[in-house]
């Protein structure tokens, strides 16, 4: 992917490539579930509220406290996700 990483990059062994991936993959699917259910459920609460449109979140920009908090969940989700591939026996940075 130009932009992204090198082309033909090689980031696991062979032998560890499907275990460590997987993790990978299953740790992922785990977020986007929770992430849409919570979703939904937000704009199920909002829909019956007058005082909040999906537009003011779209526009919303996190104060310095809500910033720290999520730059946080991002760290220990990265984690998560390395993790897995460790767990496979894949050596990663």
């Amino acid at each position: 992917m130009p932009g992204f990483a090198v082309e033909n990059a090689k980031y696991l062994d062979p032998a560890q490539d499907m275990d460590a991936l997987m993790g990978m993959i299953l740790e992922l699917a785990s977020e986007v579930s929770v992430l849409r259910d919570r979703q939904a459920v937000t704009e199920t609460l909002l829909a019956g509220h007058t005082g909040l449109r999906r537009e003011d979140i779209d526009a919303a920009l996190p104060g310095p406290e809500l910033q720290a908090e999520l730059e946080e969940a991002g760290k220990a989700f990265t984690s998560r996700l390395i993790a897995a591939a460790r767990s496979a026996g894949a050596t990663l940075p």
